[in-house]
């Protein structure tokens, strides 16, 4: 298949793997590693830069002799094969799962080599886990709580990622402090929000325990990393030693 066929494929894609042979290895590409991502196998992500397709991809490959333990495992999803050939196999009716455009947009290009985003993976990822997670847990509240309070938790997360992206991306470490702290306040917030989940009884006590422990590890990487740009500022504003 040409990079163009496997696009057009996966601009229709939302619940169905489509594995592709190239040489040795099965690659999977955009929606279909996203979903083989989360539900099959952690591959190791490439993001780059397509001059023909005027557009940057995301894939991932394995040896093609794991297919088969892929498929089994896929069957456990309540996925089944749809079709399967030398060159291309297709799984369908996985879930339907949210996340993809956030999952994708962690993937540093390769070309531009910007390594902003991967100085503060670590955070990023803690967030987006705690996302993925809260969305999940959210579809099983009540009607009444789904699309209030749950909506409200789901819109405070999004937006805590979108801002570690920019808070991370900033030259001026000025502007990185206001950010930092805004991102402390918010995660303070998400942290009230979901004490009153728990209070309401939207979840029991082991699932508030986790998400509590997922809150305070964010919180704990933006503090520290508010103190290193706290310190780089008084740095600047001390100078260095004078010579006596």
């Amino acid at each position: 298949m040409t990079t163009d066929e496997i696009l057009q494929l996966e601009s229709l894609n939302a619940t169905s793997i489509h594995f592709v042979l190239e040489g040795n290895f099965w690659h999977v590409y955009e929606r279909s590693a996203f979903l083989t991502y989360k539900y099959l196998k952690e591959l190791k992500m490439t993001r780059k830069y397509i001059k023909a397709v005027g557009r940057d991809i995301v894939y991932g490959g394995f040896p093609k002799n794991q297919l088969d333990g892929l498929i089994e495992k896929a069957k456990t999803f309540g996925a089944k094969v749809a079709e399967q050939g030398e060159k291309r196999c297709s799984l369908i009716g996985f879930p339907e799962t949210d996340g993809y455009v956030l999952w994708r947009e962690g993937w540093s290009l390769k070309e531009k080599k910007d390594y902003k985003l991967a100085e503060g993976l670590p955070v990023y990822k803690a967030i987006y886990d705690l996302l993925f997670a809260l969305f999940e847990r959210v579809r099983h509240f009540p009607k009444d709580f789904q699309y209030t309070l749950g909506e409200r938790i789901k819109n405070q997360t999004i937006e805590l990622t979108e801002m570690i992206y920019h808070a991370n991306v900033s030259e001026a470490i000025p502007e990185k402090m206001k950010q930092l702290r805004q991102l402390c306040a918010k995660v303070e917030t998400l942290r009230l929000l979901l004490r009153m989940c728990y209070d309401l009884r939207l979840y029991n006590l082991e699932a508030y325990v986790r998400f509590n422990e997922q809150v305070e590890d964010i919180s704990k990487q933006l503090n520290g990393w508010r103190k290193q740009c706290q310190a780089r500022i008084s740095a600047q504003v001390e100078g260095p030693p004078m010579n006596t």
